[in-house]
């Protein structure tokens, strides 16, 4: 899924208010470096010490790809009560709720991403979208995020390779790659859309991405 790019977005000048530079650097350093849960520990300590909403969802994101779902779901959530409006909190809670089963709630968060996003960033709200609709076998609403998706993203090599990647899972779900139609016909959706990846990376979502942010499975 699409979360944000730590180097910019959610770490950046927000994330700094109150807090040192050094701790804030060990912070990025760890979530870049794929230390998930020490970077949420340090992101926690610095939003807890005034270090602005940035870092509380730079939290959430630490947290979700270390695959704690609840606590992501605690610090977005935490997020959103700072700011009710906050797109990469309402993406990453959309995210942790539809990964942890409760698709419908997840969807709605998601879609409020979309509607206050705009660029590039809802470019990545949509691709998550897509992804979701595709986990529940809705192919036409699928499609149409990514279309969207296409028309926003420019020159974003990240999120035209997970709408790529998510074309393929797409494809597969709609019967156009050989091998899916007996998978289909056994209710195997994940593995017809795992047969439909172009060059996806492992795990139960065809597109991933950096994390950390004010707007983000882009």
């Amino acid at each position: 899924r699409l979360q944000g790019d730590w180097s910019s977005d959610v770490c950046s000048s927000d994330l700094v208010g109150g807090t040192g530079a050094d701790a804030v650097a060990a912070a990025r350093a760890a979530l870049e470096a794929g230390r998930f849960e020490e970077a949420a520990t340090a992101f926690g300590a610095i939003a807890d010490a005034n270090g602005g909403v940035g870092a509380r969802v730079a939290e959430a994101v630490a947290h979700y790809e270390a695959g704690d779902l609840y606590e992501a779901r605690k610090a977005a959530e935490a997020a959103l009560v700072v700011d009710a409006k906050n797109v990469p909190a309402l993406n990453l809670l959309g995210l942790a709720l539809s990964d942890s089963g409760q698709v419908d709630t997840g969807l709605q968060k998601l879609e409020a991403a979309r509607t206050l996003s705009s660029g590039v960033w809802k470019a990545r709200v949509l691709v998550n979208i897509a992804l979701t609709r595709i986990d529940r076998g809705e192919t036409a609403a699928a499609s149409a995020a990514l279309t969207e998706a296409k028309g926003l993203v420019g020159d974003n090599v990240v999120i035209l390779g997970a709408i790529g990647d998510a074309e393929g899972a797409l494809a597969g779900l709609s019967g156009k790659d050989a091998g899916v139609g007996p998978m289909l016909g056994k209710g195997d959706v994940r593995g017809a859309r795992a047969v439909g990846r172009r060059g996806g990376g492992g795990g139960a979502h065809p597109a991933r991405s950096l994390n950390c942010s004010a707007a983000s499975r882009a």
